[in-house]
């Protein structure tokens, strides 16, 4: 869905988006805390269901 807002803005490129020095060194450390927050959310998901089904 797009809004009447998309259309007022310009699309930025991919370079211009991560071209931040803080980003790209930020970039692995923020991937690998998303990927450690998944395991926990599903180990806990993984938890609540057994409990419940018990």
């Amino acid at each position: 869905m797009r809004l009447s807002s998309d259309a007022l803005l310009p699309k930025a490129t991919p370079e211009t988006l991560y071209s931040s020095p803080f980003f790209r060194r930020s970039q692995p450390h923020l991937i690998h805390s998303h990927q450690l927050a998944r395991l926990h959310v599903e180990a806990t998901q993984r938890r609540q269901k057994d409990y419940f089904h018990r």
